[in-house]
């Protein structure tokens, strides 16, 4: 049926890697504010390569709110956090 297959994601997006991390970030929130996301990042309790990919999955591009609300999020409820990446992973 013509429509309903889904895209295939890049995988970058999910950024588990450091330089898929960075490239998720220069296209979510440019070039100039890697170094201002990778700071905010930096405030993540137990950062993991999933944690910091989800956070980065989840935002907005250009909200910084986001990145701030989830970290947020992950230093509180981390299974919340995961659960949601997979949610978002799964509808779109």
């Amino acid at each position: 049926m013509r429509g309903t297959q889904k895209m295939a994601r890049d995988k970058r997006e999910y950024g588990l890697t450091v330089s898929d991390r960075k490239y998720i970030i220069q296209v979510k929130f440019g070039l100039s504010n890697i170094s201002a996301i990778e700071a905010l990042l930096s405030n993540v309790v137990e950062p993991s390569e999933k944690v910091l990919g989800a956070i980065l999955f989840l935002a907005r591009p250009g909200n910084f709110e986001d990145i701030e609300k989830f970290i947020d999020l992950a230093n509180k409820n981390v299974s919340s956090l995961l659960n949601s990446a997979q949610v978002k992973d799964e509808r779109t």
